[in-house]
């Protein structure tokens, strides 16, 4: 039976969003041109402007004249939530991505693979390399150990909401509204999580995440320099003690609540 023009271009579509979800053309790649797909797809050129055309209304993909596409996003999720994001104060936005990297910490510790595991250990092996080689630049978030971490949640949800928050994050940095941790105390926390994962250690896990999103990336209110912010500098305003409650439910792991509170009575 023959394929369909439509049935062909979701074909394509399909093929070229793989492309983008699996990595392989990361954000902000160039794609190969409209010829060079067609020759690989084995495709019409009229197919192949469908689809690139279908993904470009949804964000994935955007063609800038005389330049080539380019892919833009990961999901039509991170375009809307990136466009959104830019009314929003971006105290709120760093609220969020911690929510977020505190879940991606609790469900890793809980259901780690190999496959993330490996790529955890590769990322914070990585850090390690620069941070020994002398490194104080500070890379865009999210760095690689960020990455390898929402996705070791296995939340292919939380994975595009994260994404989504990345422009927002790397612009307010760029604008001196945000100010980083030095790559040395990233890597000490980025250790901590990890460890606490590896022992599959749920409440460390959280407690190591929420650490690190209170002195990874910090506002600075009325501030046109965004200057590398060190711990020693940040002193917590009241005592914060973590509490664990546990609900075994027969042979299932027990869910894990923590809560944070101002005294421990």
């Amino acid at each position: 039976m023959a394929t369909t023009g439509s049935r062909r271009a979701a074909r394509v579509i399909s093929w070229l969003r793989h492309q983008v979800t699996s990595g392989a053309w990361p954000v902000g790649t160039k794609i190969p041109t409209e010829p060079e797909l067609t020759e690989q797809l084995h495709v019409g050129r009229s197919t192949v402007r469908e689809a690139v055309r279908s993904l470009a209304s949804l964000g994935i993909l955007e063609t800038a004249p005389g330049r080539g596409t380019f892919v833009r996003s990961v999901s039509p999720v991170s375009t809307v939530l990136n466009d959104y994001l830019g009314e929003k104060a971006v105290g709120d936005v760093l609220s969020v991505r911690r929510t977020l990297e505190i879940e991606a910490a609790r469900r890793a510790a809980l259901e780690l693979t190999p496959e993330h595991h490996q790529a955890l250990r590769e990322a914070l092996a990585e850090e390690r390399r620069q941070v020994e080689a002398g490194a104080h630049e500070v890379l865009d978030p999210p760095g690689p150990f960020h990455i390898a971490l929402v996705r070791a949640s296995g939340n292919p949800l939380l994975t595009e909401l994260y994404a989504g928050l990345a422009q927002a994050v790397r612009q307010a940095i760029r604008d001196g509204r945000v100010r980083s941790a030095s790559p040395a105390e990233k890597l000490q926390d980025h250790e901590r999580i990890l460890a606490a994962i590896e022992k599959h250690d749920l409440v460390e896990a959280v407690h190591a995440a929420n650490d690190h999103g209170d002195r990874d990336l910090v506002v600075v209110p009325d501030a046109t320099a965004a200057p590398v912010v060190h711990q020693g500098d940040l002193q917590p305003d009241t005592k914060v003690v973590y509490r664990r409650v546990e609900s075994p439910h027969g042979d299932q792991p027990a869910p894990v609540r923590v809560f944070r509170i101002s005294h421990d009575d």
